[in-house]
């Protein structure tokens, strides 16, 4: 061969070469384009959702919405699934008569965790504790590591 042929023969190659790139480079914006779309998607479904979930509790649970500017109390109760109330706080103590009714109307953790967010108040003036009720020998004892986990769950600290 020649040189001049070398030369083309060359020439044709990376001509060859960059055109693959390109193509592979096209590929890969339109794969990540449409990862970005789906992705996106969900996530506004999510909202969606939550925001008519939201809506369902503000009309079946009026009593969580609004309750204080300073600090709130959530009780937990873990029999088959975990069971939240909330009520004002921080200090406030509340008897087991009171807590027992107001558990009769609790909600889910998931729920709890929409609840909350509408609050606009420090994580360190939510107090999350588990509840206790000696009538049904439902006792929660010094369980830690389930209420850091709940608060972990309910997106607090």
């Amino acid at each position: 061969m020649t040189d001049n042929k070398v030369a083309k023969w060359d020439a044709q190659e990376n001509n060859h070469d960059s055109q693959r790139r390109k193509k592979t480079k096209i590929r890969v914006i339109c794969i990540a384009s449409i990862i970005a779309v789906i992705l996106l998607g969900v996530f506004i479904s999510k909202k969606i959702i939550d925001s008519k979930r939201l809506e369902e509790l503000r009309i079946t649970h009026p009593q969580y919405f609004d309750v204080s500017n300073y600090g709130i109390k959530i009780y937990v109760l873990n029999c088959d699934e975990v069971r939240c109330i909330l009520l004002p706080g921080p200090v406030v103590y509340y008897d087991t008569a009171r807590l027992r009714e107001e558990f009769k109307n609790a909600v889910s953790l998931d729920d709890m965790k929409l609840i909350l967010s509408t609050y606009d108040i420090p994580d360190n003036n939510i107090i999350v504790e588990g509840y206790s009720d000696p009538l049904y020998s439902l006792y929660m004892g010094d369980n830690r590591g389930f209420i850091e986990s709940i608060r972990k769950k309910l997106g607090l600290d």
